[in-house]
């Protein structure tokens, strides 16, 4: 195996250099090789010590005494980690079968079997690191005997690399999140500046997943600059958060019409406190042919975004650019202007450059904070003002700089010397919207298909058809227990932050591991090399693992095998903390941050005020109790003359949310701007009253009065096919909100790309429901028998909205069906046959499922009649 020159410099100081967690067998591997080292080296300080009493006898009896002290190190034995590890320290969990050796118990053990005398010393040497670490001093050099080491690798692993090979600093393209609410013009306005149709793509005009273009600067006139275009309906709220804690500024989307909404406060709030300027955009301006309305509807505009905490600077012309550009010229040199006065001049700088007692935070977010930003009417459609726009855009690039250490092709010099941030994941090739655009990708496809074909085609040649149809079926288990998604092609967006990412770069992101086999822009077309700041699609033909997190790192590796050795690591690593969330001190030293963000939280969250918390999962714990009376609350504070409490973040935007529903009549889903297709807006109303009706009566206020509320209830699996990793979180988190109080969804699978006959046989009864969201249409004779078989309700579509409806519609009707006496109804539901609803077109398909080659376009609903 090799290794990079900086691991190989910290194995060879220490006789026991041990990482966070090992399995039981490489534990044993590595403490009988260290000991043969550790027997050697006490053999020659004896000798050494002793060196005139040397003779063969002398030298043999000290040769068989040391391996005498060292025997029970020499031949350790897995069974006997084992023993420790689960019998005598319990640390066992019935979805391991893997020994994991956390590395306190890893030095116990080995500590147990040296000798007295280098014992004393391997303790001494501990207590030191402890009292090091208890200060929060690092300690310099290694112990001698046993050391923790990372095996991991992260982002200052490279960055330390470039800083020390070159201290220059290289300008890269700015990336800018293009954020606001649904229907407001965003993906138009993109396509306007890229000269592009997605939005005719999208699922009836309403964007559906996240998006990132790299538009150069012989394409726009102006510098190159990184879009990244975001859905704006409520449920897509943690995609809108990672493009935002990704980019570098926010373009900002506000129609003209509608005005602010909630999610175009979301966006305000969370952009404060993770500190992101912003650049608003009132849009929508062609719908106004009196200027005086416009002109009104722009201040109505302004004064709720002042209201929300943007002081808005809007620019009519191209001298106020002139003017923008030389107060920041200014405001530079000018160090003794006054905090107001840099506050309403550095439109595009981090408020924490400007004022230091800013108290924007992601750990601690705060509700009323404000701050200054530039702002330009225009319409996308009529390509109003679009210079205007390109001018501002250039304006906040050139006053944020931002920068990369490394422009270089050369990924085996060191570890992670690339890197990229990863923008969205998935396990198969093509999405349903874009694949007809992309030929590209077709062409990848059919590649792929090829390359199956004649290895089956080979297989047959070479064996008789038992021994194929065995072959075949021992592949593919073989296939789906190494890889839960059962697909080989992972797709990774990404934005490249260090280095100049080419074909054949290895590299490792979150429990991934892989290759670049090719690289394609969004629209399709193959990339030879990616820059840093420029936005790009990774496939890897070969994948054999997940999907990695978005915001995670892309981090290149010089070699196949030091790849390999971090991902096994990092795996054990994970394994550890999802089974074992309240035993990570066991991981390090005494000490020592054992804290891992960069893989997941498995019940590590405990600070439920973080921003990312509050968007998810609402209020937080202790806002309830705060929360009950808070109106006696506050006049206790007004009489002590103290400050009311602040409301949290989740709190003001439920407030806000809800207020919206009453001014839309208390509508829960989405807009609704786009032809309803799966249900009538009468059946719509009825059966969101009756899903309402359904609810718990009662909230449960703890954890625990939660979970024996869901035993109490009817258990349904639900299978999900989804196209990213966005999508698959999204629908998993959104799924325990919407069953009833007597039905409680359970969610048996998450796979990426269409519905096969496999996914049933595998799930089989305990599957009841299957959505396929955004994935191809599959038709096949054998899926349709064992989706009747199995009795499974299926839908088909690329709309979120539907997606709920359709949930909310199986709640109720399952609730019906099996608890008649709670719902009110005396009599049972019968299933009397399928029903497929209608088509884009309108027209019914009938009973049976019409193979029309427009197929993309049909909404597919099969379940018993409701």
């Amino acid at each position: 195996m090799r290794y990079s020159r900086i691991h190989l410099l910290k194995f060879l100081d220490t006789f026991y250099p041990l990482p966070s967690v090992m399995d039981a067998c490489s534990f044993v591997k590595l403490v009988r090789k260290r000991t043969s080292r550790l027997a050697e080296f006490l053999e020659k300080e004896v000798l050494a010590s002793n060196a005139n009493q040397r003779s063969r006898s002398f030298d043999a009896k000290v040769h068989v005494d040391i391996a005498k002290s060292l025997d029970s190190l020499l031949s350790l034995k897995e069974k006997d980690v084992e023993r420790v590890i689960w019998e005598e320290h319990k640390l066992t969990d019935e979805r391991l079968l893997t020994c994991l050796v956390p590395y306190q118990m890893a030095a116990n053990i080995i500590m147990r079997g040296l000798p007295q005398n280098v014992r004393k010393m391997c303790v001494e040497e501990l207590r030191d690191e402890e009292d090091y670490y208890l200060k929060g001093i690092t300690k310099k050099g290694h112990n001698k005997f046993i050391q923790w080491i990372e095996r991991d690798v992260f982002v200052s692993t490279g960055l330390n690399y470039l800083r020390r090979l070159s201290p220059l600093r290289h300008a890269r393209i700015p990336v800018i999140a293009v954020m606001g609410h649904s229907q407001h013009g965003k993906t138009t306005l993109l396509d306007v500046l890229q000269k592009t149709s997605f939005s005719e793509e999208e699922s009836r005009g309403t964007s559906q997943s996240i998006r990132a273009f790299t538009i150069s600067a012989s394409e726009s006139g102006f510098s190159s600059v990184t879009f990244v275009d975001t859905p704006g309906q409520r449920v897509f709220t943690e995609t809108r958060f990672h493009a935002q804690i990704i980019a570098d500024a926010l373009l900002l989307v506000v129609s003209l019409v509608d005005g602010v909404q909630i999610q175009t406060l979301e966006v305000i709030k969370v952009a404060l406190n993770i500190d992101k300027p912003i650049l608003v955009v009132l849009n929508k301006l062609d719908l106004y042919s009196d200027p005086r309305k416009a002109d009104e509807a722009m201040f109505n505009v302004l004064m709720d975004l002042r209201e929300a905490g943007l002081n808005v600077v809007m620019v009519h012309k191209p001298k106020d650019i002139e003017r923008l550009r030389a107060c920041e010229s200014s405001t530079k040199l000018d160090a003794q202007s006054s905090k107001e006065v840099q506050n309403t001049l550095q439109l595009f700088a981090p408020m924490k450059k400007v004022d230091a007692q800013y108290k924007g935070s992601k750990t601690h977010p705060v509700v009323n904070l404000k701050r200054s930003c530039a702002g330009v009417c225009i319409s996308a459609k009529k390509r109003e003002n679009l210079d205007l726009l390109w001018s501002l855009i250039e304006l906040m690039s050139s006053t944020l700089s931002p920068f990369c250490h490394s422009r270089m092709g050369n990924y085996t010099s060191h570890s992670c010397s690339h890197q990229a941030v990863i923008l969205e994941s998935s396990k198969h090739l093509f999405d349903e919207e874009s694949f007809r655009l992309r030929k590209n990708v077709q062409r990848l496809q059919k590649r792929q298909d090829a390359t199956n074909e004649r290895q089956k085609l080979r297989l047959e040649k070479n064996s008789v058809s038992a021994r194929i149809h065995s072959a075949l079926n021992n592949d593919r288990k073989k296939l789906q227990s190494s890889n839960p998604t059962s697909t080989n092609c992972l797709v990774l967006t990404v934005i490249v932050r260090e280095g100049c990412i080419t074909k054949g770069l290895l590299f490792v992101a979150d429990q991934t591991r892989g290759r670049v086999d090719y690289m394609i822009d969004a629209a399709g077309n193959f990339v030879d090399k990616a820059y840093p700041g420029t936005a790009v699609i990774i496939i890897d033909v070969h994948s054999n693992t997940g999907c990695p997190g978005v915001g995670t790192h892309l981090l290149s590796m010089p070699f196949v095998d030091e790849r390999d050795r971090v991902f096994e690591y990092r795996r054990w690593l994970q394994w550890f903390i999802e089974c074992f969330p309240n035993r990570l001190n066991l991981l390090r030293p005494r000490g020592m941050d054992v804290s891992f963000a960069h893989l997941g939280d498995y019940g590590q969250i405990g600070n439920t005020h973080c921003l990312e918390y509050q968007l998810l999962y609402g209020p937080p714990q202790d806002a309830f109790s705060t929360g009950i009376n808070s109106q006696s609350t506050e006049e206790e504070l007004s009489i002590n003359g103290s400050k009311p409490l602040e409301k949290s973040i989740a709190e003001y935007l439920s407030e806000k949310n809800l207020e919206d529903r009453e001014r839309h009549n208390g509508s829960p889903l989405e807009d609704g701007s786009h032809q309803k297709i799966l249900m009538e807006d009468d059946l719509e109303v009825t059966l969101q009253t009756t899903w309402t009706q359904l609810q718990p009566r009662k909230r449960p206020e703890t954890q625990e009065m939660h979970d024996e509320m869901i035993k109490s209830c009817i258990q349904i699996g639900v299978l999900f096919k989804v196209d990213s990793w966005h999508s698959a979180r999204m629908l998993h988190r959104e799924i325990n909100r919407l069953g009833t109080r007597k039905v409680a969804f359970h969610v048996v699978g998450m796979r990426f790309g269409e519905l096969t006959a496999d996914d049933i046989m595998f799930f089989g009864r305990a599957m009841k429901i299957a959505v396929c969201y955004r994935t191809p249409l599959g038709l096949s004779t054998d899926l349709d028998q064992y989706l009747e078989i199995n009795d499974t309700w299926v839908l088909q579509t690329d709309d979120i909205t539907e997606v709920i409806l359709f949930l909310k519609w199986c709640a109720v009707a399952l609730h019906k069906e099996h608890a008649p006496d709670d719902y009110g109804v005396t009599e049972r539901s019968h299933k009397s046959y399928l029903v497929l609803m209608k088509d884009k077109s309108g027209k019914s398909p009938g009973k049976k499922m019409d193979q029309q080659k427009n197929s993309r376009h049909r909404r597919l609903l099969v379940t018993p009649n409701f």
